[in-house]
């Protein structure tokens, strides 16, 4: 392949692949329970977008009592029915909202992967055709 097809198919990849970064402070962090999530595009349209969830009556009230037992500081919680966190309970959480809205937020998005575009890894292909 030449350097202009090579060019070619990067741009062409990194415009139409969005990547899905999951990260957590499970086993780094005391009491760390939660997944978060970032969808994140690079080259021809910069963007990167973390993802949230709307809380139900009793996603706030769980919430809300574990933040407030696990409070170091003294400090106090309230969560709400309708509030956005970006805590999720479970990876499968994370990625199942991801492929739900990738191509809301991305509309020339032909794949959703797990990884990320600057690690060199074989990355998850989650949605989508393949490049």
């Amino acid at each position: 392949m030449t350097r202009r097809k090579e060019d070619a198919w990067l741009r062409w990849h990194t415009a139409t692949t969005v990547w899905l970064e999951l990260s957590s402070w499970r086993g780094v962090s005391f009491g760390a329970i939660h997944y978060y999530g970032t969808l994140q595009v690079s080259d021809d349209y910069k963007g990167r977008l973390e993802l949230k969830r709307t809380l139900t009556i009793s996603d706030a009230r769980e919430l809300t009592k574990l933040q407030n037992d696990n409070s170091l500081l003294g400090l106090k919680f309230r969560w709400n029915k309708g509030d956005q966190t970006r805590s999720f309970d479970t990876e499968d959480d994370v990625i199942t909202l991801a492929k739900k809205t990738y191509q809301e937020h991305f509309p020339k998005a032909k794949r959703l992967v797990l990884g990320s575009p600057l690690h060199c890894e074989p990355d998850k292909l989650l949605n989508g055709a393949k490049p």
